[in-house]
C-alpha cells in the first residue's frame, strides 16, 4: 500500500473492523515494525497502530533516511523526503481504513525525527505528533502556520547522548512560534532510550489524544 509494508494492530479490546483513532508509529534507526509494535504492549487507548516499514536494510532492521555520523542536520533532505512520503501514506491508509478524527504520529529517534518533520510539514494531515528523542533541522521546517489545531507533544531524555535533548528543545520553541499547540516533557537521566517511566508517559499522551478524536 502506497510503497511500505506495515505491521497493524488494534488496541484497548477494539476489533480490526471498528471505527478507530490511527497512530502511525515510525521506528529508530536499525529497528523494525515487528519490533516496534510491542511498545504498545498494555497501551489501553481504543486505536489502530499502523507501523510502516521502510525498504533500506541496516544492522539487521531498517533506516527511514541516511545520517552522517555526528551530524544530525546533514539528514534533512532525507527527513523531508520521507515527511512528505508517510504523509501521503497515511491519506491513502485512510481511504482504506475506518478512521474517527485525523491520525495521530508518533516515533522514536529517526522516527522522532520525522514525526516533528511530517508535523512541519503536512499539518493539515495529522492532529497531533508525538516525537519521542527527535529534533527537527530547519531544512526541513516548512514555515506554514497551523493554526492551533495541531498538537505537538514530545519526550526526550535529559542524559540522550546520541541526540542532546537541545533538539527537541529547539524544535518544540520553532513549531511554537508557527502556532503549533507544543508541550515537552524531559525525562531526567534517561538516556536514547524508551524505557519504563517514558513509555507510560507516552502510552498516557497517545490514550488522551485518541480520545479527543473519538469524540
Amino acid at each position: 500500500m502506497d510503497g511500505f509494508a506495515f505491521v497493524e494492530i488494534t488496541t484497548g479490546g477494539a476489533a480490526p473492523g471498528d471505527t478507530l483513532p490511527l497512530i502511525l508509529a515510525l521506528h529508530g534507526l536499525g529497528d523494525r515494525p515487528e519490533s516496534f509494535v510491542e511498545l504498545f504492549d498494555g497501551f489501553s487507548g481504543r486505536a489502530r497502530i499502523v507501523v510502516p516499514r521502510p525498504e533500506t536494510e541496516y544492522a539487521g532492521g531498517y533506516s527511514w533516511f541516511q545520517l552522517e555520523r555526528g551530524s544530525l542536520d546533514s539528514a534533512g533532505p532525507g527527513i523531508a523526503a520521507r515527511a512528505d512520503s508517510l504523509a501521503a501514506f497515511l491519506q491513502g491508509l485512510l481511504t482504506r481504513r475506518p478512521t474517527r478524527g485525523k491520525p495521530i504520529v508518533t516515533g522514536f529517534s529517526q522516527g522522532g525525527a520525522l514525526s516533528f518533520a511530517i508535523a512541519a510539514r503536512h499539518p493539515d494531515v495529522i492532529a497531533a505528533a508525538v516525537p519521542v528523542a527527535g529534533w527537527l533541522p530547519e531544512s526541513v521546517r516548512s514555515g506554514r502556520a497551523a493554526g492551533a489545531s495541531v498538537a505537538v507533544v514530545a519526550f526526550h531524555g535529559t542524559a540522550d547522548a546520541r541526540v542532546p535533548v537541545e533538539r527537541s528543545r529547539e524544535a518544540v520553541d520553532a513549531l511554537g512560534r508557527l502556532g503549533f499547540r507544543t508541550r515537552l516533557e524531559e525525562a531526567e537521566g534517561v538516556p536514547h532510550a524508551i524505557p519504563r517511566s517514558v513509555r507510560a508517559s507516552l502510552h498516557s499522551a497517545l490514550a488522551q489524544l485518541c480520545a479527543e478524536q473519538a469524540r
